[in-house]
């Protein structure tokens, strides 16, 4: 659709805020750019403990593009829960909300989190802010990666608990 109809529109909040599939194209991009630069690679981890938005929307799609597993958290866990989940998963990134990142990065050394990100429900955030439009000009519709090699056809579904489940795709 975003090669068809780019100006057609892909997601409304209940606010009234409004993005294409152009626009959704470019901030998954933009974010893919960010994860990128914190060495995401195929097969990495990047748990997200964010609220509901078109920005973690654009995550998951970045995530995708990455070919990274998105682990969505729950918003309601508290600091210590956080923490179990974070080492249960060994995230490369971690993307938090604004107010928690301080609290995040003093115990995400202990999880294995190589580095940890925010992201706002209304465009803001770490994970946004330093990556430019020219950084992100690849669009994510177009591109195309092979599995990490250690997974052959294997890809992971659900990254917590134990166990770890997986699929065999062919």
């Amino acid at each position: 659709v975003v090669r068809d109809d780019p100006q057609r529109l892909f997601i409304e909040t209940h606010t009234g805020r409004r993005y294409s599939y152009a626009q959704m194209d470019e901030l998954a991009a933009r974010i893919a750019a960010a994860l990128a630069a914190s060495h995401v690679v195929p097969g990495d981890r990047v748990a997200a403990q964010v609220d509901k938005s078109p920005e973690a929307v654009a995550l998951y799609l970045a995530c995708m593009q990455l070919g990274a597993a998105f682990v969505p958290l729950n918003t309601a866990y508290t600091l210590v829960e956080l923490e179990y989940f974070l080492q249960d998963a060994e995230p490369r990134v971690a993307v938090v909300k604004p107010q928690s990142a301080d609290s995040v990065a003093a115990f995400a050394p202990r999880c294995g989190v190589g580095n940890v990100a925010t992201l706002d429900d209304r465009g803001g955030g770490s994970l946004i802010l330093p990556v430019s439009k020219r950084t992100a000009s690849r669009s994510f519709w177009s591109i195309r990666h092979s599995p990490p090699p250690s997974s052959s056809n294997q890809r992971t579904i659900c990254m917590i608990g134990s166990p770890r489940w997986t699929s065999n795709w062919e």
